[in-house]
């Protein structure tokens, strides 16, 4: 079975609250169990940045109902690319609330991203990198 990731950013749309966000994942969870798919969610109010992994085909179809859903503004794709394995089998879709602007700190980052069992993927580190450039909070 070939596997890819996606890794992409937007921004929320001005009318979505932290209630539409919960049951969006929750919704999500649901349709990428139904259709194989892993992944994270990391949100900072109004930013998100997805890592999608699973089939091609369903890792792209999935990317286009974000791209179709107004609940999404300036989506962005920052990688994607076939994958030997995946980085978040345990997760229908992780959900990381960072409180602020970004505020995480790298140790944080690297202890979610980076664990013993983790494949660190191109995808990985394309979060890592957009993480280190948006953060503002000193390492």
């Amino acid at each position: 079975m070939t596997l890819v990731e996606l890794v992409y950013t937007s921004e929320a749309a001005s009318h979505v609250t932290s209630d539409d966000i919960h049951q969006l994942v929750e919704k999500a969870r649901i349709k990428n169990r139904r259709h194989g798919l892993s992944g994270l969610l990391i949100h900072s109010a109004p930013y998100f940045i997805q890592l999608i992994e699973g089939k091609a085909e369903a890792v792209i179809e999935t990317f286009n109902r974000v791209q179709e859903d107004a609940r999404h503004q300036n989506i962005h794709m920052l990688q994607l690319g076939l994958i030997d394995q995946r980085s978040f089998p345990e997760w229908d879709m992780g959900l990381i609330h960072a409180v602020g602007d970004w505020n995480l700190d790298n140790k944080q980052i690297d202890r979610i991203l980076r664990r013993p069992s983790r494949q660190v993927s191109k995808g990985i580190l394309a979060i890592e990198h957009f993480y280190q450039q948006a953060s503002v909070v000193p390492v």
